[in-house]
């Protein structure tokens, strides 16, 4: 076995048991997915309201969610998930290793 298949393995088994580091969450149509999700992230050292520029507005949270890749499809920057019965908005999305990691932001204002 490759070392990257070992990770893929080792992510699933590990990272996203909900006896260890992760959590359930609904996602889009998906009603329970182990997730691993920091609620409260700041994006690149910037103030917890938000960018104006980027967030539209500046009453916004931000939120870090990885999931396993496939569960949903690949979102775009810009598109927004219902997360727990929340919408938020993709700040970016990438996969690597069987993970698919979110960066999201939703307006509280």
């Amino acid at each position: 076995m490759r070392l990257c298949d070992q990770l893929a393995l080792d992510a699933h088994s590990v990272f996203l048991n909900t006896d260890e580091f992760a959590e359930l969450i609904s996602i889009e149509d998906v009603p329970e997915t182990p997730a691993v999700c920091d609620w409260s992230t700041q994006p690149e050292g910037e103030h917890l309201y938000g960018d104006p520029g980027d967030t539209r507005g500046v009453n916004a949270v931000h939120a870090e969610i990885t999931l396993a890749e496939g569960v949903i499809p690949l979102p775009e920057p810009g598109q927004e998930l219902i997360v727990n019965d929340r919408a938020w908005i993709v700040r970016s999305a990438n996969t690597q290793t069987g993970l698919l990691n979110l960066k999201l932001y939703r307006n509280v204002a």
